[in-house]
């Protein structure tokens, strides 16, 4: 009886590599659909159930402002000069509806989603405001001024990116002309309710209600050009208050504001050459940005190539500079 051949050894086959579903795509599909354009997502959350509570789902939209970095631009504040008793108007983009006109409140400021209105006559105060989602917190004991205040609404959670943070503690940094020559700052808390202790520095200053400007833990603002054009400083961390001096040209130009400049510092912009009701052809825009540890803006005038710019331009990345020569207060936020 003959011998059976020998059987070959059965090699083992690698295991299949999962196919990847339609399903498996449409995260990925839906993750490349840009900010810019919001329709397209609510049409997209239309398609069926699953779409919906995808694009609604909490991991997937902490993956989507991590993918994008820079949140849609949903729309700015302004003031309504008409209106002597205050209105302020969110001018929406189509990334949210619009929002009812706050009458008898003007706009001081709008950052991280919040927006800070603060009330004339009746309804004086202070109260931060989300236009998103309409709901609004009013700010108990505003502090007692004598000539001129500005305030800033400010994002307190620790170590947060500022891509949604809505629902997040925040502060408001407050400083005012108390009267003697001094002028002081405070801040308050979501968290706890209350005012800090103030802090004060011998400097007369008549702070005007121009949008200020963060920059680290750092708010700036701006004091009226008419009287002695000077920046207010309020550190809300080491709660420290200094004064920085504009450019010495800025005397020279019709309109000023100050703003982050290009590398992230404190920036200052004022426009030359300007007219009103004439040919502003020849009107240009000056920068200057300021170095760390000076006490003035005049050591870094930006170059002539670079930093005259035709009126109005974009000046910083991610940014808007509107210059005006009303007290029309206005503040994009996002």
């Amino acid at each position: 009886m003959a011998t059976p051949p020998p059987k070959r050894p059965r090699h083992a086959h690698a295991p299949a590599a999962p196919q990847t579903t339609i399903a498996d795509l449409v995260p990925e599909i839906l993750l490349r659909v840009p900010p810019d354009n919001p329709g397209s997502l609510v049409r997209a959350s239309s398609v069926c159930w699953r779409w919906r509570r995808l694009l609604t789902d909490q991991p997937f939209l902490r993956r989507y402002r991590a993918f994008y970095r820079t949140p849609p631009m949903l729309g700015f504040v302004v003031n309504l000069k008409e209106h002597f008793d205050g209105m302020a108007r969110f001018v929406h983009s189509s990334f949210v509806p619009s929002a009812p006109d706050r009458a008898g409140m003007n706009v001081l400021d709008a950052r991280h989603g919040r927006v800070l209105l603060h009330g004339v006559e009746r309804r004086r105060g202070l109260v931060v405001w989300d236009p998103v989602t309409d709901e609004q917190r009013k700010i108990p004991g505003m502090p007692a001024y004598i000539d001129g205040f500005n305030a800033a609404v400010l994002c307190a959670a620790a170590g947060c990116d500022h891509l949604d943070c809505r629902c997040s503690p925040f502060m408001v940094a407050f400083v005012g002309f108390g009267g003697d020559g001094i002028t002081f700052a405070c801040t308050y808390s979501s968290e706890t309710g209350n005012w800090s202790e103030r802090v004060k520095i011998e400097e007369p200053a008549s702070i005007d209600d121009r949008p200020s400007v963060l920059v680290g833990n750092t708010v700036y603002f701006a004091c009226d050009p008419w009287i002695r054009s000077k920046i207010i400083a309020y550190d809300v961390v080491a709660q420290e208050l200094s004064v920085i001096w504009p450019p010495p040209q800025h005397d020279d130009y019709s309109c000023t504001a100050i703003m982050k400049a290009e590398d992230g510092s404190l920036g200052f912009a004022g426009v030359q050459n300007a007219r009103f009701f004439e040919d502003n052809s020849n009107a240009s825009i000056h920068l200057w940005s300021m170095k760390p540890g000076l006490t003035d803006i005049r050591s870094r005038r930006s170059r002539e190539s670079s930093g005259t710019r035709r009126c109005f331009a974009q000046v910083a990345s991610g940014s808007h500079l509107r210059l005006s020569a009303s007290r029309t207060a206005s503040a994009s936020f996002s």
